[in-house]
């Protein structure tokens, strides 16, 4: 289970100490985003009441990949429609046409992407779209689910395209658009990049350029749906003992971030002391340069004496020589 999702359930248990078993505290998650599309900037600002967020987040993995990606495009989810809503009120307020309105709801997407190791400790677990409000951000997977969920509820036709190791959007237009596609059910769904800003639909980043795609429809009545998540919600609320195994884990959490902070205390006060001494050695070799640099001329004379003495030796001794020679011969004479 997710580290944040056990840190909100601990706040939401320490928040109802002292009240009865079964009742969520009346709180609200809030979120507010800021995106651009086309030289506008929009703000938009949501509160997601706690119990209606504590549904999703109790489904585990196991029962989200039972559920296949499909079934996680909660399209009809209240909070969704919503948002789905505003964004086409705005689309039309600025006379965006289909592929624009399009677009600009992407670009809401695109900028609140995040790496999915930053969020959870699995590779591959995909959030409901109202979990990726939420909690700020998702991968690849959870991008493309809430943008296919906000597409869908605004009336387009969409489906999941699955790659090795990406997912992205296809969606449908009342006429051609220029970019890439792939054809199913004799439909033309153009590409849908959700991971960073910038990308239009038609447009395939070269990583997934020819690459083989795996189409997911997205049903009209998805599984993960309210039905679901009120037997969910049930279920933990009038199970004190379940209550309390979380609690539990939740401490343990907590005394494993704690543990965790003071390695990264020690780690940063080690890395503090290697630059001391890095620095430090880095003189000590700047000195040693600079010794270097001064006995290199010594160094070199010492050299052409060691050269060249032979031959002054020689040349000494020749001289002494001719010296003696000259002076016997006169002293004869």
């Amino acid at each position: 289970m997710r580290a944040g999702v056990l840190f909100l359930l601990g706040i939401l248990l320490l928040a109802s100490i002292g009240s009865v078993w079964g009742e969520l505290p009346e709180t609200s998650i809030y979120r507010s985003y800021k995106w651009s599309y086309k030289g506008y900037v929009f703000t938009w600002e949501i509160y997601i009441p706690v119990k209606h967020y504590f549904g999703y987040v109790m489904i585990p993995l196991e029962e989200r990949r039972k559920l296949g990606y499909g079934m996680l495009v909660t399209h009809d989810d209240p909070y969704i429609q919503s948002l789905a809503s505003t964004l086409l009120k705005k689309a039309k307020e600025l006379d965006f046409g289909e592929l624009d309105t399009a677009n600009f709801v992407l670009a809401f997407v695109q900028d609140h992407y995040l790496k999915d190791d930053e969020t959870t400790p699995y590779d591959d677990f995909p959030k409901f779209p109202l979990e990726t409000l939420a909690e700020g951000g998702g991968d690849c997977e959870d991008s493309s689910i809430l943008y296919a969920a906000l597409m869908r509820a605004i009336g387009y036709d969409v489906i999941l395209t699955k790659m090795t190791k990406h997912m992205a959007v296809g969606v449908a237009f009342s006429s051609t658009q220029p970019g890439g596609y792939v054809t199913y059910n004799g439909k033309r769904y153009y590409y849908a990049e959700t991971t960073s800003s910038g990308w239009l639909i038609g447009m395939i980043p070269k990583p997934y350029q020819g690459k083989f795609v795996e189409v997911i429809p997205i049903p009209k009545n998805p599984e993960g749906t309210q039905l679901k998540l009120q037997k969910l919600i049930e279920e933990y609320l009038y199970n004190p003992e379940i209550c309390k195994q979380i609690e539990e884990r939740y401490n343990s959490l907590m005394k494993s971030h704690k543990d965790l902070l003071l390695k990264i205390a020690k780690l940063q006060s080690n890395i503090t002391n290697l630059k001391m001494e890095n620095s430090y050695l880095r003189l000590q070799v700047s000195r040693l340069n600079a010794t270097i640099a001064s006995l290199q001329p010594k160094a070199r004379l010492g050299d052409l004496m060691i050269r060249y003495a032979p031959i002054a030796l020689i040349s000494l001794i020749l001289i002494i020589a001719s010296i003696a020679l000259l002076s016997y011969y006169a002293g004869k004479k």
